[in-house]
């Protein structure tokens, strides 16, 4: 495995094999930069849950899924609330995996539900035929660790031009105190 990082630019690969004179594969490559604070609004998710009132639901543990078997760390969907073109989604780690959080600033569990959760978004989805899993983030812009509660606000970028084959999704996540930590 090999990390290439320009210190200069952000820019950074992560790449493996390419002994022996064979090529390396590259897997990841992204930018990473340091950004100016700001002052996000903390009232935003109390309009969020307001335009997020058309349908509740809520679930016991593991989102149902048709597909693919998560681990327990992925049961963390507690609720999602759906509004048009938009959801509300409430998640905790479970108290068994708390101690992961001091190694993990985004938790993959938390990360990969927080993003891909609402997939009834999409116009004609069908859980029983669909079946989306993230293939990439276009940007990330991360204020903090992710803590163990966190509510995610997905939205539908159903103008993307990239067909039936793929979904895009604007998510920000909050805090329990309402702040955006990614």
């Amino acid at each position: 495995l090999r990390v290439e990082i320009d210190r200069a630019s952000g820019d950074f690969r992560i790449e493996s094999g390419g002994a022996e004179g064979a090529a390396p594969t590259e897997h990841v490559r992204g930018t990473a930069l340091w950004v100016a604070a700001d002052s996000p609004d903390k009232g935003a998710l109390v309009d969020l849950r307001e335009r997020c009132s058309e349908r509740t639901l809520t679930f016991d543990g593991a989102v149902p899924q048709v597909h693919l078997r998560f681990g327990p760390r992925w049961s963390c969907v507690r609720e999602i609330r759906f509004g048009v073109g938009e959801a509300l989604a409430e998640l905790e780690l479970p108290e068994a995996f708390a101690g992961d959080l001091p190694a993990f600033g985004l938790h993959p569990s938390l990360l990969d539900m927080a993003t891909g959760c609402a997939h009834a978004l999409i116009p004609g989805f069908d859980a029983q035929r669909d079946f989306y899993v993230p293939i990439s983030y276009a940007r990330v812009l991360a204020r903090g660790p992710l803590p163990r509660r966190v509510t995610s606000h997905i939205r539908h970028r159903e103008a993307h031009g990239s067909g039936n084959d793929f979904a895009i999704f604007d998510v920000t996540l909050f805090d329990e105190a309402g702040l955006p930590v990614v």
